[in-house]
């Protein structure tokens, strides 16, 4: 078995025989075969948001986990992430750590190495509706499957107002019959 995190174009197997008799003919004991090394590595990438129907104006956690599904260790992977315009990025962190910002060079990644990302911001409170978003991932390790080396997620942002209404007299208290009576009407929306 060639090692996962073998880094060569070739491996030569060498191999002998002798015997306790004596040999004719020694030239013939002894053969090598040089074969070639294809490293693979079965990379995927999900991608979920913490809430699949937020408010615009909250806060919305991105998770994002990259798995090394083997055999060979993934050489050189990087996540590539563009965030959709009305988020407003706040901490990237990852685990293991390395990765502050997006994209993100994770580095090798050993056979059965899960890697996490934590992407957290803020939904613009104008936002409303589909808020769709791709993060992909690239290996310089063949990938005998790259159909799962994107993921998309689609939160639908919901508006939700919490309207304040409150109404105060502006003309003299207490009114007098027969004159007019002004009020003042105040409406707010504390948002989010």
């Amino acid at each position: 078995q060639v090692e996962p995190d073998f880094a060569g174009a070739s491996v030569t197997n060498n191999a002998s025989a002798d015997a306790d008799e004596p040999d004719d003919d020694p030239t013939d004991n002894t053969d090598a075969v040089t074969v070639s090394v294809q490293p693979e590595a079965n990379l995927t990438i999900t991608k979920n948001p913490s809430n699949p129907d937020p408010v615009a104006g909250d806060q919305l956690t991105w998770v994002i986990q990259v798995y090394n599904d083997g055999p060979s260790v993934a050489r050189n992977v990087d996540v590539a992430d563009t965030l959709p315009s009305g988020f407003a990025v706040t901490s990237v962190v990852s685990a293991p750590a390395g990765c502050i910002a997006l994209p993100c060079d994770l580095g090798d990644l050993d056979v059965g190495a899960l890697v996490t990302i934590i992407v957290q911001g803020t939904i613009d409170p104008s936002v409303v509706g589909p808020l769709a978003n791709t993060a992909t991932l690239t290996s310089d390790t063949d990938d005998p499957d790259p159909s799962d080396n994107s993921a998309t997620a689609t939160p639908i942002v919901k508006a939700i107002a919490d309207l304040a209404i409150d109404k105060q007299p502006t003309s003299v208290t207490p009114f007098v019959p027969g004159t007019v009576a002004t009020w003042t009407i105040t409406v707010t929306n504390p948002g989010p």
